[in-house]
């Protein structure tokens, strides 16, 4: 009886894990689309395990002002890259309001890491169609106040669309081209001959 308890209880988990776990190494086309319709950003990201790239083609309310943001999540580093400076602003992994782009929030749900000492916690709470495809809905909570609905197609385990708030009608991200497979580590790595500068105390 103890025997088959256990058996059950493993199943009833991995089932668990299986229904909320994402791809953690994918590339593909993140395009942001405000609650009005607007586009806000259209981006190429590359994911591969605790490495992120962000490679923003298009910002209408900044004009494009920031090409690349490099991300590594395990050390909580992060670089705003300028193609135009020549320069990478160093930013401070504890000061939330750098985070605060909205290409960075719609991929942060996708990682099953801590953000800035939160568990995030997933939790699948419906199947639903997307873009023709078989959706797990994911609720994610990122911190208090703070969650998103992540679509994740039921097969290849990759993003379809995020959508930012617990409720639909806010700012979402709709996925494009996404490919499954490791990134090449130099994606990931600030360019040697750029010059490396912190961000100033006023950007707090």
């Amino acid at each position: 009886m103890w025997l088959r308890c256990m058996l059950a209880l493993l199943v009833v988990s991995s089932s668990a894990i299986a229904d909320s776990s994402i791809s953690d190494r994918f590339s593909g086309i993140q395009r942001i689309v405000a609650p009005d319709g607007s586009v806000v950003s259209e981006s190429r990201v590359f994911v591969d395990g605790g490495r992120l790239r962000i490679e923003i083609s298009q910002r209408e309310r900044s004009g494009a002002a920031v090409q690349i943001l490099l991300v590594e999540r395990t050390t909580g580093e992060a670089h705003l890259v300028s193609n135009e400076r020549r320069d990478a602003m160093r930013l401070d992994a504890s000061r939330p309001i750098h985070y605060m782009s909205p290409d960075f929030l719609m991929v942060v749900p996708l990682f099953e890491e801590k953000m800035e000492g939160q568990r995030i916690v997933r939790s699948r709470i419906r199947e639903e169609q997307v873009s023709n495809q078989t959706c797990d809905v994911l609720e994610v909570t990122l911190a208090p106040g703070m969650g998103a609905l992540v679509f994740v197609n039921q097969k290849t385990r990759l993003p379809v669309r995020v959508d930012l708030g617990p409720r639909p009608g806010g700012p979402r991200a709709e996925w494009s081209d996404v490919a499954a497979g490791p990134q090449k580590p130099e994606l990931f790595v600030v360019p040697a001959d750029y010059k490396i500068r912190t961000q100033p105390e006023a950007g707090r």
